[in-house]
């Protein structure tokens, strides 16, 4: 399975490229053999893949519920982009995914990435990863592929942040994730109220935000009855501005985590949301029950963040830009190699063979 290939030795020679990067290369070369699309009669195995893996967490009153709302949005999404979301099959189970949608126009939002702990598992998702590309090139508009990643998830954490270069133009966002835990007011003396958010308004937020906000005001054409963001200003008592909220409205399981239908709060370009304001937004009736992604200026520390019945995670999102998608592509290479060193190249070789035999089989030949 390993191969000498040339890689400008100082002595003229070839060095051994390795079973993981042999194996690598051959996906890359053509990932469409190791996956399977999304449709309707997997959907249900693209659920328990989600569901195994606790993403998100479902209560068991609520499967039922949750598995025909994910159907009918499946259904939708399916209908309007082919390929959207796609994923590995073993003995009859999906055992990794991965979907892309545009959040706006301008982005490509990759989502819902799950992957059980197997050779195969790996190998398909770095597979399916690569088939957002094919996404992208169905909308020429779209300038950005976005990922969002909790810090705690130290595999993913590597996709766009790779350790040894860095990946020029990127966008890159801080942010906390507060999910609620279940619905109420809570329990906050600040009173906090929402009015649409003036240009004005948009003008005090950081450049790098504004920018972020503005793209994603710029609501897909795709999804345009399905899918609606509106920015509000976000007022103390008095008037003050406080921050912008752009809140979003869509079908439910949209996403695992249904990133369309939450709220992106944006603090004022001097300073982020105290803790306090961030919780009196929960009280405010448009937005009860909603999960805040709160940007920030910075990593933020919740330890000292105290609210009753969410859960805070800190995550941040990165935009690769079009242009250096190559790089990103490298970026993604280095970031799974490690995944597959665990694993005997005997392994390896044979994972190779057995898909190249499935492939050959189905074209009626080899590739």
């Amino acid at each position: 399975m390993c191969e000498l290939v040339d890689r400008g030795e100082p002595d003229g020679g070839k060095a051994m490229k390795s079973c993981p990067e042999h194996l690598l290369d051959e996906i890359e070369a053509d990932p469409k053999p190791w996956v399977v699309s999304r449709n309707r009669e997997n959907y249900d195995r693209f659920l328990n893949l989600l569901l195994d893996l606790s993403y998100p967490n479902v209560h068991p009153t609520q499967i039922r519920g949750w598995r025909r709302r994910a159907h009918e949005t499946w259904a939708l999404q399916d209908s309007l982009i082919s390929e959207n979301c796609t994923g590995g099959a073993e003995n009859g189970e999906i055992i990794s995914a991965i979907g892309a949608l545009p959040i706006s126009q301008r982005i490509l939002y990759v989502h819902s990435g799950a992957m059980r702990h197997t050779l195969k598992a790996a190998a398909a998702l770095f597979a399916a990863t690569h088939r957002t590309f094919d996404v992208m090139e169905q909308f020429p508009a779209l300038e950005y592929w976005m990922g969002q990643y909790k810090y705690r998830s130290r595999f993913v954490t590597s996709w766009q942040r790779p350790t040894s270069f860095s990946i020029p133009d990127q966008i890159e966002i801080e942010e906390v994730g507060v999910y609620p835990l279940r619905l109420g007011s809570s329990a906050t003396r600040e009173c906090l109220q929402l009015a649409p958010a003036t240009e004005r308004d948009l003008e005090s937020l950081s450049d790098t935000h504004k920018r972020f906000a503005a793209m994603l005001l710029d609501t897909p054409q795709v999804f345009a009855h399905l899918y609606t963001l509106q920015a509000y200003s976000v007022l103390r008592k008095g008037d003050s501005q406080v921050a912008v909220a752009l809140v979003g409205e869509s079908p439910d399981e949209f996403t695992a985590f249904n990133v369309f239908n939450s709220v992106f709060v944006i603090p004022l370009k001097e300073a982020d949301l105290e803790p306090s304001s961030v919780d009196a937004l929960r009280s405010c009736e448009q937005l009860k029950g909603k999960v805040l992604r709160v940007l920030t200026h910075g990593r933020a520390s919740t330890y000292q963040w105290h609210m009753a019945d969410c859960q805070l995670v800190p995550t941040f999102i990165v935009l690769t830009p079009r242009s250096q998608l190559n790089l990103f592509r490298r970026s993604l290479k280095d970031a799974f190699l490690p995944l597959l060193d665990k694993y005997p190249d005997v392994e390896l070789a044979r994972l190779l063979g057995e898909v190249d035999k499935e492939s050959g089989a189905v074209s009626g030949g080899s590739r």
